[in-house]
Order: C-alpha cells, then structure tokens, then sequence
C-alpha cells in the first residue's frame, strides 16, 4: 500500500503512531510540504526540525514534475496545492490521506486517517 499525504494529517497523534510503526510507502507531495514547512515557521520551527520528524516517519518528499503540473492544470482548481496533491496521488495510484477528504473530490481513494486506521 502506498499513502499521499497532506500536510493536515500530521496533527493526528494516533496516525502519526500508525506511520511510525508500520513499513507504509508514504510521500508528501511538494506543497504539502511547503505548506507544513511554512506552518512550522510561524511557529518558531526550523526546517531542519520538519525533515527530522519527516524522516523518522520515513515519508518520502516528491518533487513537483511537469506531469503533476499539467494533470493539476487540468483539474481546473482555484487552489494550486490542492490540484498538485491530488494530481500527485492519481499519477502515482495511491490513497490519498487528509483531514479535509471533501477538499479533493475529483478523487475516489481518499481518506481521513481515523478511517484508515478503521479497516
């Protein structure tokens, strides 16, 4: 199984224990990654700290390729990041993973992580 993150899922306590004891092929597309970086910031956080916590949980950052810009740009979104993140799980075939599941509705493999952690 393979997991598309956004950045709204590592607020989750239980899910967060999830990723840390399971072998899950996990990424955060580009401006998910952006967007938790520049969250962390206003909080006094350095970008150091966000990779280390990245990496301890071993999910992978994806760069933004030219194939995920030209499948968001095709989504027709108001919001960039939205139509990236979700550009990124369809070209990649994964479940995408968010608290905010009405946000991507263009796709069918989303979920919250409570209803992961469920099955």
């Amino acid at each position: 199984m393979k997991l598309i993150l956004d950045e709204t899922v590592f607020n989750d306590r239980l899910f967060v224990n999830y990723l840390l004891e399971k072998q899950i092929k996990t990424y955060l597309p580009a401006l998910a990654y952006l967007e938790y970086i520049r969250q962390h910031l206003k909080k006094g956080n350095t970008t150091s700290m966000v990779d280390a916590f990245l990496t301890e949980l071993k999910v992978e950052v994806v760069p933004l390729s030219s194939e995920q810009a030209q499948e968001a740009a095709l989504m027709d979104e108001a919001d960039y990041k939205t139509s990236t993140v979700a550009a990124t799980s369809l070209l990649m075939k994964t479940i995408l993973i968010t608290q905010k599941p009405d946000t991507y509705p263009k796709l069918d493999q989303v979920k919250t992580p409570e209803t992961l952690l469920k099955k």
